[in-house]
């Protein structure tokens, strides 16, 4: 046999030898599985038998041996036996086998390899050896190729796997489900020889087991029975562990389910069990050992130092704890039994791990600090050299009180009206501990030549007491853009806001709601001061209309009391409704003055009429409240008493007493119904002066914006000339041409400006859309201004004294002029871009304007200043009458006083009272004329020319009936009455003249020397601000100029105070066209004070400034040419009046009428204080001597 076919011979045989061996491995597999499966079958059968009946031993013992044998049996089988087939110790396996198992499972090998096998052996061949070895060449190398060596059948493992599997899960799920149950049953199945007893069913848990106790400390024992049918009584048995016999407590079971006991003091080391009905529970031990022990607690507590609070301390022994975050809890803990190798606090921050604070152990005493965050608990840890612990630690509480976050409300400045001044405003803040910072914030939320802000600014408010929990905090701010006040139109939002000071938790903040504040327009301001007079006007109208009905429903009464004395039921309920209808009219007069305090209100908010229509608005406020009849509602109390009582005398005289008051009360309403219509056609004068003065000021600030178009669209129009001609620096090198020398320098000058002709097209054609709307919108209020005016000139024409035709020649001008045409054209020629045109027109139009502003001020200055001269020289001439009634009544009281009763001779007395008392009928006609020109005349001048006619004719009864006595009495009363209305109008007279009302209270010279040094003083001022405006140089003013703007507006405001007491004292000594530019100048100082206090300072001042000091230079001129022409005229005072005048008494030359005549005389001289000393010596004389008579 050649090499090749014996080593491919032997390689066959190897890989027969493998086929074996799988084969083998392949039964061995399935008697494991069979094994498995068999046995685990047996397994769960009797694991389920011996879970459920605890079989006996005997029953078990041979469960055991058949599992055993069986086990064994099946294994010797299924693995034993054909591992030896393997190994060849039985037979029944060789390499012929394995060939023909192959060739049954490989059809490609049949025989092959069997006859392989027997050429090899030499078994089926006789044939040469060459051709034998051929042969086994040959069929080596067809069987080489195929894997016969894997023969082995896994069929019958897989079919029988399931099989052996479900015994398998079934024992898992037992052990899964019952592990105890399942753990106990085998372990019985495989201890045959051991006797088990059925466990008892219950057993018992017992706390606390296996424990050490401190020395003295008490055992509590809790033994819960667990299971089904236990008993409702158990032993505790307990005692030493050297001890035989145990002491026994019989135990019964609690309402919880447990038996429980506590062996108190326990001292020594114990075991102790409980037993039930045979079931027992394992001893346990008690072991007796020293802790450390808490024998007591202290805490203080030290809030955060933002409170103020003090420290504060708890009771001993608490150690719950309820403060503020942030707080310092010191704990100091009293020590007892084992001193301590470690003392610690374990604080529990909600549900997180305990954080451990270390105690200082100091003796008998451990302190530690920590700091309270939020809530959560703590404990003591007390640990010895040993590692014990203290045992039954208390848990502590650990609350946190909240700090309240502050309280912010505005108190004083959320009224809606918003003006060029700093406003004030004041809020209240409260909080728990103090605050932090307070304060406002502000934006422009509109604004009329700009956008609105989106942020809000914040000013800081002064806080001087932060721990004062509830106080009030104010500021003085305004709203200001750099330069920028606020201006007509805008609208400005604020809040307040207050922090807290709570540095621990973190400021808590709290705002008041966004406040809204609007510059009104002057329109707007106007149109609300018309609907508040027409408010006033209306109230008064409602309150004469019930004053007459008020007079007929008495007149009813009265007519029927007269007819039938005695008063019935409808009476008495007439009466009642007179009553209340005069309570009605007190209320409404109430709310009559109120209305008329608004209405000042806003006059002087706004500044919205000048200064003399305001004195006499105040004046109408006083004849308001006078209003008001006490007298009345007194005289209607007595006649309802007098009705009650059946008192027809007293019934008379409450009836007489209410006819003369209500009568006095329709006659104070007239009066109030007609000042205040002369006062409003004062007001609207104003109005319209001023609305012209405000046109005037528009249409040069639109010639101003359309000459500054111009002058970019003309540098444009240069511009683009100039680039399409070279220049001759063009054709020079490095020589600069003449324009771009110019550009440089204009660049220069103008840095940081714009450079004109940078507008672009779009941009000077919306300018000018913006010039033509602005244009449009004054053409719509010059409109309003010429109805306001024919209003007023209708107004006019219906009062006495009013400059009608001065007021018709202006509206003929007006006519002539049509301002809203002129405005219309403009308009168009702005919209056209012919900008020359437009700007003359407006240059036209603001002068034309101006003018009429000016013939309206002069006009309202005549119209008060010749009204006021006629009303004084009126009451001059009163005076002098009641003076001269006076001095007759005291004449007559004396005649009469010394004639006895009964004599003739006091029949031509009484028709010399009869006279006198017709001469101060004409006074008291005079004087309720004069009450519905002059404000400032209180009622009680009508009151006293009233008594002193009701004396009169009492004193005239008394001498018709020839009874000097009583007629003497009268007659010095009526003579006081008389002293008592010459001291009033004296003193009316006063004020009137040294309101602006009255001749001049400074000669001239005085007043021309004053307007001299304001002059001065302006025209130093003026510097000062020429000089400030070119260090500005166009760009905003500096912190340093602001506060030198502040000083010059102290300047000008002190040099319009002095202007005003010059008015004051002197005011009717000037021409009211000097009078009316005086006071457009202290108007315009007003509005300069504002610029400069608001930082604007511009061309614009500066010419208001000239302006102002013009007309102290033309006032000053004119005070001089009537000081001397005042020099070269004689005297006038009385002489002037007529003395021819009917109402006039027949003068006398006594000394007594000389002395008045001097006193006349010093009243229209401007009241020295000798003369007014005079005038009460002489009316305390008067009265003395009546008293004595």
């Amino acid at each position: 046999m050649s090499d090749g076919t014996l080593q491919l011979l032997l390689a066959i045989r190897r890989r027969l030898q493998t086929a074996m061996r799988r084969q083998t491995a392949a039964e061995v597999a399935f008697g494991l599985v069979v094994t498995l499966g068999v046995l685990a079958a047996f397994l769960l059968v009797g694991v389920a038998v011996e879970a459920g009946f605890w079989m006996g031993i005997g029953l078990r013992s041979v469960f055991f041996w058949v599992f055993v044998v069986g086990a064994l049996a099946l294994l010797g089988y299924f693995v034993v036996w054909p591992v030896l087939r393997l190994v060849g110790v039985v037979p029944g396996l060789d390499e012929r086998v394995a060939a023909e198992r192959a060739g049954h499972r490989h059809p490609a090998v049949a025989d092959r390899l069997t006859a392989l096998l027997d050429l090899a052996d030499g078994r089926a061949s006789a044939a040469p050896t060459p051709l034998v070895d051929h042969a086994l060449h040959a069929l080596g190398r067809t069987v080489e190729p195929v894997p016969f060596e894997r023969t082995e059948d896994l069929q019958p493992v897989r079919r029988i796997a399931p099989w052996a599997l479900a015994p398998l899960l079934g024992l898992l799920f037992f052990l899964i489900a019952a592990p105890t149950t399942f753990v106990g049953a085998v372990d019985r199945l495989f201890a045959p020889a051991t006797d088990f007893q059925p466990p008892a069913p219950f057993f018992f848990e017992v706390e606390p087991g296996d424990v050490e106790l401190a020395r003295g400390e008490a055992l509590a024992v809790a033994a819960r029975p667990v299971g089904t049918d236990f008993p409702p009584d158990a032993v505790l048995e307990l005692g030493r562990a050297d001890e035989a016999t145990q002491d026994q407590i019989r135990l019964t079971l609690g309402e919880d389910g447990r038996f429980a006991h506590t062996v108190p003091n326990v001292r020594a080391d114990l075991r102790y069990r409980i037993t039930a009905e045979g079931v027992t529970s394992p001893w346990y031990e008690a072991t007796v050992v020293t802790r450390p022990v808490v024998n007591g607690l202290n805490v203080s507590l030290q809030p955060p130092r933002y409170t103020g609070l003090r420290t504060r301390s708890l009771a001993p022994g608490i150690g719950d704890v309820l403060a503020l975050p942030g707080t310092q809890i010191r704990v100091t803990v009293a020590l007892g039994g084992e001193p301590p190798e470690e003392a610690m606090l374990l604080v529990n921050w909600s549900e997180q791990a305990p954080t451990p604070v270390s105690l200082t152990v100091e003796g008998q005493e451990a302190t530690g600090v920590f700091t309270l965050q939020r809530e959560g608990e703590y404990e003591i840890r007390l640990v010895d050299a040993n590692g014990r612990t203290n045992q039954n630690a208390v848990r502590y509480r650990l609350a946190t009180l909240r700090d309240a976050p502050p309280q912010i409300t505005l108190v004083e400045g959320a009224e809606n009206v918003l003006a060029e001044t700093a406003r004030r405003a004041r809020f209240r803040i409260t909080d728990d501990f103090g605050f932090a910072r307070v304060s406002l914030f502000w934006r422009f939320a509109e604004r009329r030549d700009g956008e609105a802000e989106a942020d809000f600014r914040r000013v800081s408010i002064p806080l001087d007491a932060p721990r004062r929990l509830d106080q009030e905090v104010l500021t003085d701010w305004l709203p200001r853009d750099g330069s920028r006040t606020p201006q007509p139109g805008d609208v400005v939002e604020f809040y307040g806001e207050v922090r807290d000071n709570d540095v621990v938790s973190g400021y808590k903040a709290a705002r008041t709601p966004v406040f809204t504040l609007r510059y009104p327009s002057l329109d707007e301001q106007y149109d609300q001061l018309d609907e508040t007079q027409e408010e006033t006007e209306d109230q008064l109208e409602t309150i004469q209309d019930e004053s007459e009905e008020f007079q007929e429903r008495f007149e009813e009464l009265r007519d029927e009391l007269r007819r039938d004395p005695e008063p019935d039921w409808e009476d008495q309920r007439q009466l009642d409704q007179l009553m209340q209808q005069q309570e009605s009219l007190q209320q409404q007069t109430e709310a009559l003055t109120q209305q008329m305090e608004n209405l000042l209100e806003q006059m002087q908010e706004g500044a919205l009429v000048t200064e003399e229509t305001m004195r006499l608005y105040e004046a109408m406020q006083q004849v308001m409240e006078e209003l008001d009849s006490p007298e009345l509602r007194e005289a209607l109390e007595m006649l309802r008493q007098a009705m009650e009582q059946m008192d027809m005398r007293q019934m008379m005289e409450a009836l007489d007493e209410i006819e003369f008051n209500e009568e006095e009360f329709r006659e104070r309403m007239e009066r109030a119904l007609e000042l205040f219509e002369r006062l409003q056609t004062a007001q609207e004068l104003d109005e319209a002066a001023r609305r012209a003065e405000d046109l005037a000021e528009r249409e040069e600030a639109l010639s101003e914006a359309t000459e500054r178009l111009q002058e970019q669209q003309q540098g444009e129009q240069n511009d683009e000339a100039s680039e399409g001609e070279p220049s001759e620096s063009e054709q020079a090198e490095g020589e600069p041409s003449e324009g771009e020398q110019q550009e440089g320098e204009s660049g220069e000058q103008s840095e940081g400006e714009p450079q004109q002709g940078e507008q672009s097209p779009q941009d000077a054609a919306a300018e000018r859309e913006r010039l033509a709307q602005e244009q449009a919108q004054a053409q719509e209020e010059m409109e309003e201004l010429q109805e306001l005016i024919e209003q007023l000139q209708e107004r006019m024409e219906e009062q006495r004294g009013a400059p009608t035709e001065e007021m018709q020649q202006m509206m003929e001008q007006m006519q002539q002029q049509n301002l809203p045409q002129q405005m219309q054209q403009n308009q168009q020629q702005l919209q056209q871009n012919q900008l020359q045109d437009a700007q003359q027109g407006q240059q036209q139009m603001q002068q034309q304007l101006q003018q009429m502003a000016q013939q309206m001020q002069q006009m309202a200055g005549q119209m008060s200043g010749e009204q006021s001269q006629l009303n004084m020289q009126a009451i001059r001439r009163v005076l002098d009458d009641v003076l001269t009634l006076s001095e007759e009544q005291e004449r007559l009281a004396d005649e009469t006083g010394g004639l006895p009763s009964r004599s003739p001779a006091l029949r031509p007395i009484a028709q010399q009272q009869v006279e006198l008392a017709e001469g101060l009928a004409i006074v008291s006609d005079t004087l309720q004329a004069l009450a519905r020109e002059i404000p400032q005349m209180t009622y009680e001048v009508q009151r006293l020319s009233h008594d002193g006619l009701r004396e009169m004719g009492q004193a005239t009864e008394r001498l018709a009936d020839l009874q000097p006595g009583p007629a003497s009495g009268h007659q010095k009363t009526a003579m006081t009455h008389l002293n008592d209305l010459a001291l009033m109008l004296s003193e009316l007279l006063n004020q009137m003249q040294q309101g602006g009302g009255g001749g001049s209270g400074m000669s001239m010279q005085q007043m021309q020397q004053q307007l001299q040094q304001m002059g001065q003083q302006q025209q130093q001022l003026n510097q000062q601000m020429q000089q400030m405006l070119n260090q500005m140089a166009g760009e905003r003013l500096t912190e340093s100029q602001q506060e030198q703007a502040r000083r010059a507006a102290a300047q000008q405001e002190a040099i319009r105070q002095q202007l005003q007491e010059l008015m004051q004292e002197g005011g009717q000594g000037l021409d009211p066209q000097t009078r009316s530019a005086l006071q457009r100048a202290s108007d315009q100082m007003r509005q300069i004070e504002r610029e400069l206090r608001g930082g604007r300072l511009s061309e614009e001042t500066l010419q208001r400034q000239q302006n102002i000091l013009q007309r102290l230079l033309d006032a000053e001129r004119s005070v001089n040419q009537r000081g001397r022409e005042e020099r070269r005229e004689g005297r006038t005072g009385e002489d002037e009046a007529n003395p021819d005048r009917p109402d006039r008494l027949p003068p006398t030359d006594t000394e007594s009428d000389r002395l008045r005549r001097d006193l006349i005389r010093a009243l229209e001289s401007g009241y020295a204080p000798d003369y007014q000393d005079l005038i009460k010596r002489y009316f305390e004389r008067l009265q003395d001597r009546a008293g004595s008579n």
